[in-house]
């Protein structure tokens, strides 16, 4: 833990920062800190409830359980499981006619590359190519899914597989292949069994009308306006209850039980996976090449503080299978922070409406901070 004087200048600046009034400069918020037996700090500030209701993510670790029963192995072709995805097309851009003109894959999608975001797979809220594709085939008569189905995250990728990091809806995807293999009615059922009852887990859903006491605790979003200041947001909370179980942005838990994951993370004493199966969430996945372009999306593009929590360069950050991984000791920021940060190895990912979340084997902690505050990477 830090010491008390960084942890009483830490509170006055946290209080401050979210108290009501034009100098505010965050909606309400709650952090959590944990270490391998449980939480050792908690604050919320402006919430309604100690602990709020957050949409949060936990992409990775239903995928990595079916491996551990033989299900799956991660170099299988995505065709093979979901032949919804077989014979993807490319897009390659606009002709002179504002034509979109398409390429075929040159190699096969593979649970791998889709849990590191290697596949060409996109999402429209970063790539616009995409909504711009829907809204040109819905001109022309053609048939499209409803974007609040499964089949509307089936779109043309937006590189060839295996030679870019693609931030895209790889995990939506994903969720109903775990369905699938596992023939559990549905990802939050499969959840339940694997993840959330073992690990005392009793504040989590895809579907918060089935949850009124949760729905009822959800924070309201709010957005930074042209001055900077913080002020609610059009978007109530979060998008409408999709008609599936979204493994990539569509779960609701509340940060003290998200929190457990954590602990189990560190702990790694088998509750929640092998260890073996741990060390995958941990493991650089990207060659040479894609590494450039994620190098590319974070430090040259302005995509830190989005993909990375404004990780420096020097930290050697690169994409596992668990989420962002630091190959170095963490110095700063790139908003000009200084001291360590965090230590070589530290796992850590992130949601829209800036959630955050971060584990530290090295120091053997982990922490979790949930707000609703657009836009992504404030």
């Amino acid at each position: 833990m830090a010491s008390p004087t960084a942890m009483s200048a830490f509170e006055e600046w946290f209080e401050k920062a979210a108290s009501p009034g034009p100098e505010r400069e965050i909606p309400s918020s709650v952090v959590i800190a944990v270490d391998r037996d449980g939480i050792i700090y908690t604050k919320s500030v402006g919430t309604q409830s100690e602990d709020p209701t957050s949409p949060l993510a936990s992409k990775p670790i239903s995928s990595d359980t079916l491996m551990e029963r033989g299900l799956l192995s991660l170099d299988t072709p995505i065709a093979s499981l979901l032949p919804e995805l077989s014979d993807p097309s490319i897009f390659t851009g606009f002709n002179s006619a504002s034509t979109p003109e398409f390429t075929k894959a040159e190699k096969e999608v593979t649970v791998r590359m889709m849990m590191s975001h290697q596949s060409g797979v996109g999402y429209d809220i970063v790539h616009p190519y995409i909504t711009k594709l829907r809204d040109l085939k819905s001109a022309t008569g053609e048939a499209v899914a409803d974007k609040l189905s499964w089949e509307s995250q089936i779109q043309p990728l937006m590189a060839q597989p295996g030679t870019s990091w693609v931030y895209g809806a790889n995990f939506e995807l994903l969720s109903r292949l775990i369905e699938r293999l596992s023939g559990a009615p549905s990802l939050g059922a499969y959840m339940k069994e694997h993840i959330w009852d073992p690990l005392g887990i009793t504040h989590a859903t895809f579907h918060l009308a089935s949850r009124p006491d949760m729905k009822n605790q959800l924070m309201d979003m709010s957005t930074r306006d042209a001055d900077g200041k913080v002020v609610p947001s059009a978007l109530a909370s979060w998008w409408a209850d999709r008609t599936f179980d979204s493994g990539g942005a569509g779960m609701y838990i509340t940060p003290g039980d998200y929190a457990k994951v954590l602990c189990a993370i560190l702990r790694n004493d088998g509750t929640l996976l092998k260890l073996e199966t741990m060390e995958l969430l941990f493991e650089p996945q990207l060659g040479p090449e894609v590494q450039q372009t994620f190098e590319s999306t974070l430090y040259d593009n302005g995509g830190a503080p989005v993909f990375s929590s404004g990780l420096p360069r020097s930290a050697r950050t690169t994409q596992a299978l668990g989420g962002t991984v630091c190959r170095e000791d963490v110095y700063g920021d790139v908003n000009g922070g200084e001291g360590k940060r965090r230590g070589k190895g530290s796992l850590n990912w992130g949601g829209l409406p800036n959630t955050l979340w971060m584990v530290d084997r090295e120091r053997g902690v982990g922490m979790v901070w949930g707000t609703q505050l657009m836009p992504t990477g404030d």
